[in-house]
Protein backbone atom coordinates (compact mmCIF):
# COMPACT_ATOMS: atom_id res chain seq x y z
CA UNK A 1 0.00 0.00 0.00
CA UNK A 2 1.44 3.38 -1.01
CA UNK A 3 1.84 6.37 1.31
CA UNK A 4 -0.83 8.32 -0.58
CA UNK A 5 -3.31 5.45 -0.16
CA UNK A 6 -2.52 5.17 3.57
CA UNK A 7 -3.10 8.92 3.95
CA UNK A 8 -6.36 8.63 2.00
CA UNK A 9 -7.68 5.84 4.25
CA UNK A 10 -6.49 7.63 7.42
CA UNK A 11 -8.31 10.88 6.64
CA UNK A 12 -11.44 8.96 5.64
CA UNK A 13 -11.46 7.32 9.08
CA UNK A 14 -12.06 10.72 10.71
CA UNK A 15 -15.82 10.74 9.91
CA UNK A 16 -16.01 7.14 11.14
CA UNK A 17 -14.49 8.16 14.48
CA UNK A 18 -16.85 11.13 14.54
CA UNK A 19 -19.90 8.93 13.96
CA UNK A 20 -18.88 6.29 16.52
CA UNK A 21 -17.47 8.40 19.35
CA UNK A 22 -18.19 12.12 18.82
CA UNK A 23 -21.89 12.06 17.99
CA UNK A 24 -21.54 13.27 14.41
CA UNK A 25 -24.78 13.11 12.43
CA UNK A 26 -25.21 12.56 8.70
CA UNK A 27 -25.25 16.32 8.08
CA UNK A 28 -21.78 16.88 9.52
CA UNK A 29 -20.35 13.91 7.65
CA UNK A 30 -21.80 15.15 4.34
CA UNK A 31 -20.32 18.59 4.99
CA UNK A 32 -16.88 17.03 5.46
CA UNK A 33 -17.28 15.25 2.14
CA UNK A 34 -18.51 18.46 0.49
CA UNK A 35 -15.49 20.35 1.84
CA UNK A 36 -13.26 17.79 0.11
CA UNK A 37 -14.56 19.17 -3.20
CA UNK A 38 -12.87 22.49 -2.43
CA UNK A 39 -9.58 20.79 -1.55
CA UNK A 40 -9.68 18.73 -4.76
CA UNK A 41 -10.39 21.85 -6.84
CA UNK A 42 -7.48 23.73 -5.27
CA UNK A 43 -5.02 20.94 -6.01
CA UNK A 44 -6.36 20.62 -9.55
CA UNK A 45 -5.49 24.26 -10.21
CA UNK A 46 -2.00 23.49 -8.89
CA UNK A 47 -1.78 20.49 -11.23
CA UNK A 48 -2.58 22.67 -14.24
CA UNK A 49 0.00 25.25 -13.19
CA UNK A 50 2.93 22.83 -12.76
CA UNK A 51 2.55 21.13 -16.14
CA UNK A 52 5.71 21.59 -18.25
CA UNK A 53 5.73 24.70 -20.45
CA UNK A 54 8.30 25.22 -23.19
CA UNK A 55 7.69 28.98 -23.31
CA UNK A 56 6.41 31.61 -20.82
CA UNK A 57 3.59 32.45 -23.25
CA UNK A 58 2.37 28.86 -23.00
CA UNK A 59 2.32 29.22 -19.22
CA UNK A 60 0.36 32.49 -19.43
CA UNK A 61 -2.05 30.78 -21.81
CA UNK A 62 -3.16 28.57 -18.91
CA UNK A 63 -4.68 31.50 -17.05
CA UNK A 64 -7.92 31.34 -19.04
CA UNK A 65 -8.46 27.57 -18.55
CA UNK A 66 -7.69 28.02 -14.84
CA UNK A 67 -10.18 30.89 -14.56
CA UNK A 68 -12.80 28.87 -16.45
CA UNK A 69 -12.23 25.83 -14.25
CA UNK A 70 -12.45 27.90 -11.06
CA UNK A 71 -15.74 29.41 -12.21
CA UNK A 72 -17.32 26.22 -13.53
CA UNK A 73 -16.13 23.94 -10.73
CA UNK A 74 -16.90 26.64 -8.18
CA UNK A 75 -20.47 26.83 -9.47
CA UNK A 76 -20.73 23.05 -9.14
CA UNK A 77 -19.46 23.17 -5.54
CA UNK A 78 -21.66 26.14 -4.65
CA UNK A 79 -24.84 24.51 -5.96
CA UNK A 80 -23.97 21.23 -4.25
CA UNK A 81 -23.23 22.97 -0.93
CA UNK A 82 -26.41 25.06 -1.06
CA UNK A 83 -28.39 21.90 -1.79
CA UNK A 84 -26.96 20.20 1.30
CA UNK A 85 -27.64 23.19 3.54
CA UNK A 86 -31.18 23.70 2.29
CA UNK A 87 -32.54 20.17 1.98
CA UNK A 88 -30.77 18.53 4.91
CA UNK A 89 -31.41 21.43 7.33
CA UNK A 90 -27.72 21.79 8.12
CA UNK A 91 -28.01 25.51 8.83
CA UNK A 92 -30.61 27.84 10.33
CA UNK A 93 -29.80 30.72 8.00
CA UNK A 94 -29.74 29.08 4.55
CA UNK A 95 -32.09 31.74 3.21
CA UNK A 96 -29.45 34.43 3.84
CA UNK A 97 -27.30 32.93 1.08
CA UNK A 98 -29.59 34.32 -1.63
CA UNK A 99 -30.57 37.50 0.21
CA UNK A 100 -29.26 40.98 -0.60
CA UNK A 101 -28.03 42.31 -3.93
CA UNK A 102 -27.09 39.60 -6.39
CA UNK A 103 -23.74 39.59 -8.11
CA UNK A 104 -23.97 40.53 -11.80
CA UNK A 105 -24.61 38.00 -14.56
CA UNK A 106 -23.13 34.53 -14.10
CA UNK A 107 -21.12 35.69 -11.07
CA UNK A 108 -24.21 34.88 -9.02
CA UNK A 109 -22.91 31.28 -8.96
CA UNK A 110 -19.72 32.51 -7.31
CA UNK A 111 -21.87 34.47 -4.86
CA UNK A 112 -23.62 31.22 -3.89
CA UNK A 113 -20.27 29.48 -3.43
CA UNK A 114 -18.78 32.26 -1.28
CA UNK A 115 -21.96 32.59 0.81
CA UNK A 116 -22.19 28.81 1.27
CA UNK A 117 -18.57 28.61 2.44
CA UNK A 118 -19.18 31.49 4.85
CA UNK A 119 -22.34 29.86 6.22
CA UNK A 120 -20.67 26.48 6.66
CA UNK A 121 -17.61 28.00 8.31
CA UNK A 122 -19.61 30.22 10.68
CA UNK A 123 -21.77 27.34 11.88
CA UNK A 124 -19.42 24.33 11.72
CA UNK A 125 -15.84 25.66 11.81
CA UNK A 126 -14.94 23.99 15.14
CA UNK A 127 -15.88 20.57 13.79
CA UNK A 128 -14.60 20.98 10.24
CA UNK A 129 -11.20 22.54 10.91
CA UNK A 130 -9.18 19.37 11.59
CA UNK A 131 -10.91 17.23 8.96
CA UNK A 132 -10.06 19.98 6.43
CA UNK A 133 -6.43 19.98 7.56
CA UNK A 134 -6.38 16.20 7.16
CA UNK A 135 -7.92 16.40 3.68
CA UNK A 136 -5.37 19.00 2.64
CA UNK A 137 -2.49 16.80 3.85
CA UNK A 138 -3.92 13.63 2.28
CA UNK A 139 -4.39 15.17 -1.17
CA UNK A 140 -1.02 16.92 -0.75
CA UNK A 141 0.71 13.57 -0.22
CA UNK A 142 -1.00 12.19 -3.34
CA UNK A 143 -0.02 15.30 -5.32
CA UNK A 144 3.66 14.98 -4.36
CA UNK A 145 3.91 11.20 -4.61
CA UNK A 146 1.80 10.51 -7.69
CA UNK A 147 1.54 13.70 -9.73
CA UNK A 148 5.10 14.91 -9.17
CA UNK A 149 7.03 11.83 -8.01
CA UNK A 150 5.62 9.38 -10.57
CA UNK A 151 5.71 11.95 -13.37
CA UNK A 152 1.95 12.14 -13.93
CA UNK A 153 2.36 15.87 -14.65
CA UNK A 154 4.33 14.98 -17.80
CA UNK A 155 1.54 12.78 -19.20
CA UNK A 156 -1.58 14.61 -18.03
CA UNK A 157 -3.27 16.70 -20.71
CA UNK A 158 -5.13 19.93 -20.04
CA UNK A 159 -8.39 18.31 -21.10
CA UNK A 160 -7.90 15.43 -18.65
CA UNK A 161 -7.17 17.82 -15.79
CA UNK A 162 -10.20 19.96 -16.58
CA UNK A 163 -12.50 16.91 -16.46
CA UNK A 164 -10.86 14.77 -13.79
CA UNK A 165 -12.38 16.28 -10.61
CA UNK A 166 -15.94 16.04 -11.96
CA UNK A 167 -15.85 12.32 -12.73
CA UNK A 168 -14.68 11.30 -9.29
CA UNK A 169 -16.69 13.85 -7.31
CA UNK A 170 -20.03 13.32 -9.08
CA UNK A 171 -19.95 9.54 -8.71
CA UNK A 172 -18.85 9.82 -5.09
CA UNK A 173 -21.51 12.28 -4.05
CA UNK A 174 -24.37 10.64 -5.88
CA UNK A 175 -23.68 7.54 -3.80
CA UNK A 176 -23.15 9.49 -0.57
CA UNK A 177 -26.22 11.72 -0.92
CA UNK A 178 -28.42 8.72 -1.73
CA UNK A 179 -27.11 7.03 1.41
CA UNK A 180 -27.60 10.23 3.42
CA UNK A 181 -31.26 10.46 2.46
CA UNK A 182 -31.69 6.79 3.38
CA UNK A 183 -30.19 7.46 6.83
CA UNK A 184 -32.50 10.44 7.39
CA UNK A 185 -35.55 8.52 6.21
CA UNK A 186 -34.80 5.72 8.69
CA UNK A 187 -34.14 8.08 11.59
CA UNK A 188 -30.34 8.27 11.29
CA UNK A 189 -29.43 4.84 12.69
CA UNK A 190 -25.73 4.59 13.60
CA UNK A 191 -25.08 1.31 11.70
CA UNK A 192 -26.25 2.89 8.41
CA UNK A 193 -24.16 5.99 9.09
CA UNK A 194 -21.10 3.79 9.59
CA UNK A 195 -21.98 1.89 6.40
CA UNK A 196 -21.96 5.14 4.38
CA UNK A 197 -18.49 6.04 5.70
CA UNK A 198 -17.10 2.55 5.00
CA UNK A 199 -18.68 2.57 1.53
CA UNK A 200 -17.10 5.94 0.81
CA UNK A 201 -13.69 4.64 1.90
CA UNK A 202 -14.00 1.58 -0.37
CA UNK A 203 -15.11 3.70 -3.34
CA UNK A 204 -12.33 6.22 -2.69
CA UNK A 205 -9.69 3.46 -2.68
CA UNK A 206 -11.01 2.03 -5.94
CA UNK A 207 -11.13 5.41 -7.71
CA UNK A 208 -7.72 6.42 -6.32
CA UNK A 209 -6.06 3.29 -7.68
CA UNK A 210 -7.77 3.68 -11.02
CA UNK A 211 -6.83 7.36 -11.32
CA UNK A 212 -3.18 6.81 -10.42
CA UNK A 213 -2.62 3.63 -12.39
CA UNK A 214 0.89 3.88 -13.80
CA UNK A 215 1.74 3.70 -17.47
CA UNK A 216 3.45 0.31 -16.93
CA UNK A 217 0.29 -1.02 -15.25
CA UNK A 218 -1.80 0.04 -18.24
CA UNK A 219 0.63 -1.61 -20.65
CA UNK A 220 0.52 -4.82 -18.58
CA UNK A 221 -3.27 -4.82 -18.76
CA UNK A 222 -3.20 -4.30 -22.51
CA UNK A 223 -0.64 -7.11 -23.00
CA UNK A 224 -2.40 -9.56 -20.64
CA UNK A 225 -3.93 -12.67 -22.23
CA UNK A 226 -7.61 -12.21 -22.93
CA UNK A 227 -7.36 -8.45 -23.29
CA UNK A 228 -9.62 -6.69 -25.74
CA UNK A 229 -6.75 -6.17 -28.13
CA UNK A 230 -5.85 -9.89 -28.13
CA UNK A 231 -9.45 -10.91 -28.69
CA UNK A 232 -9.67 -8.56 -31.64
CA UNK A 233 -6.51 -10.06 -33.12
CA UNK A 234 -7.82 -13.58 -32.57
CA UNK A 235 -10.96 -12.75 -34.53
Amino acid sequence: MTLSLIALVAVNLVPLVGALFLGWDVGLILLVYWSENLVVGGYNVLKIMVRPAEHPIVFLGRLFPIAFFCFHYGAFCGAHGFFLLAFLDLSDNTGDILSGDGWPFFLVFMQILVATIQTVWQTRSEVLFWPLVGLGLSHGVSFIQNYIGKGEFKRATLQQLMQQPYKRRMLMHLVIIAGGFAVIALGAPLPMLVLIVIGKIALDIHLHRREHRTQSDEQSLEEAPGSTEDVAKGD
